[in-house]
């Protein structure tokens, strides 16, 4: 379903960088009006780590849908 209020690609990376802050991420946004979230990893991260970071991205990503969902006209 579509959110009651319309929601930009912007505000959908601004969510995602914040919820990924929260859990300990540090993410960046960029690209075309800042709808991208970008990662920088060094270039002698572990593997370890890279999984660690992209669990939290996926958590973050799906915090931030099941927010926007809740957000949905009855």
């Amino acid at each position: 379903g579509l959110p009651a209020v319309p929601v930009t690609a912007h505000e959908v990376a601004v969510r995602v960088q914040h919820a990924a802050l929260q859990r300990g991420l540090i993410v960046e946004i960029g690209g075309r009006e800042d709808r991208v979230v970008r990662l920088l990893p060094p270039l002698n991260v572990t593997r370890r780590t890279t999984g660690e970071a992209l669990a939290i991205i996926t958590q973050a990503v799906h915090a931030v849908d099941a927010e926007l969902a809740g957000a949905v006209r009855t």
